[in-house]
């Protein structure tokens, strides 16, 4: 049924020349389609015509109802008068408006204007901002921080859920990649893991014995040893190893395939990103990250016995012996017991930030940063959360 012509004059597409605050806009208004637009040329002209046009400086559209190609062309046509062929930004425009104006541009508009058509302009400042605005940074920082914080629990909810399914069935796990992924992030990780705790324990034997020689309790070096790679820096060496090696990995490869639309297409053909791709990561990163741990503790014991054994002249056989007397069961279980823990927050935190790429080179190195960053932090404060909590408790 076709609209009246009382109906068509109601919803006419109007024009007018406002000032807000210090600004003049241009107020569009109505309905922007072809049964409105008899006289499209006319609108243009009378725009032309206004005695404030050279002053406008950006558009509003909220008044708008309605907008087609025909309208969007239209639009376009006025939005390049009254700056020479600059377009008047946008204020407060509804997206779908934003998708149509963008989809009618001029041909021979350059890709430069193309990029600074649709820049909104800031808000005015009322004269009380520079008393507000650091209040405003640090809600809209907590804001941001609360919204990351639900994203990340519930993609974290997500794998859980994901995973509790593979559990029950097993064999709709893809033990393939899961083993794949052991090998990549395990196997290939004892070489520096080995390296790395081996020099800890030797720089940690020398500060040991420099110290405790003007007691003459050199032999207590060994108990120190005992206790701090074992239980706190076998385990918080390697995780912060792997969050470097495997978790940026892990973006890095998410990332790619967001970038390349490849996450898209497993979408469209049924697949579910979350079994193919972060359970097999994150299930092998908490499977080998205990044995890389006790990977860690060995090399770490061995470079503190190879440190006294020149420093101290303790003799293997002396070291070994206090080690036997000093270990301490519980120490090597809370530090193996921490490494799930671990694994399974670099994984999740690897995956995710994968997943926020978008289709740029720079927004994956960027995102790969960012994981690094946020799995050492969350590995550090879980480490002291345990520390904390365990000593709260007597063990």
């Amino acid at each position: 049924m076709s609209a009246s012509p009382a109906q068509l004059r109601q919803a006419a597409p109007r024009l007018e020349i406002r000032l807000a605050g210090e600004r003049h806009l241009l107020f569009l208004s109505g309905s922007w389609t072809v049964p409105t637009l008899n006289a499209s040329s006319k609108q243009a002209e009378s725009f032309k015509q206004l005695p404030d046009a050279r002053l406008v400086a950006a558009m509003d559209m909220r008044g708008v109802t309605a907008l087609d190609t025909a309208g969007a062309m239209l639009v376009n046509k006025i939005r390049l008068l009254p700056r020479k062929g600059e377009p008047l930004p946008l204020v407060e425009t509804d997206q779908a408006h934003l998708d149509i104006l963008a989809l009618c541009l001029p041909p021979q508009e350059s890709n430069a204007a193309r990029d600074k058509t649709f820049v909104l302009p800031p808000p005015d400042r009322p004269r009380h901002a520079r008393y507000v605005l650091p209040l405003y940074c640090l809600g809209e920082r907590m804001t941001a921080l609360a919204v990351g914080t639900g994203e990340r629990l519930s993609f974290f909810g997500r794998f859980l859920v994901v995973l509790g399914k593979n559990i029950a069935r097993p064999g709709e796990a893809r033990w393939v990649s899961i083993i794949h992924n052991m090998e990549q992030t395990g196997v290939n990780a004892i070489p520096i893991v080995a390296l790395l705790s081996f020099l800890i324990g030797m720089v940690l034997s020398y500060m040991a014995a420099s110290q405790l020689a003007g007691f003459g309790a050199q032999i207590f070096v060994v108990n120190l040893l005992e206790v701090a790679i074992m239980r706190e820096m076998g385990v918080l060496l390697t995780a912060i190893l792997v969050a470097g090696r495997s978790g940026s990995s892990y973006t890095a490869q998410i990332g790619a395939m967001a970038a390349n639309q490849e996450i898209d297409a497993m979408r469209s053909i049924g697949l579910d990103p979350m079994h193919m791709l972060v359970v097999p990561r994150v299930t092998a990163l908490v499977a080998t990250l205990p044995m890389l741990v006790m990977v860690a503790d060995v090399s770490g014991l061995l470079g503190g016995l190879v440190a006294v054994w020149f420093s101290l002249d303790i003799t293997p056989g002396m070291f070994i012996e206090a080690l036997q007397r000093a270990f301490n069961l519980q120490h090597f279980a809370i530090g193996l017991g921490k490494a799930p823990f671990f694994a399974a927050i670099i994984g999740c935190i690897g995956c995710f930030d994968g997943f926020k790429a978008r289709r740029s080179a720079d927004s994956v190195g960027r995102m790969t940063t960012r994981s690094v960053v946020e799995s050492i932090f969350m590995v550090i404060a879980l480490d002291a959360f345990f520390a904390v909590f365990l000593t709260s408790v007597g063990i």
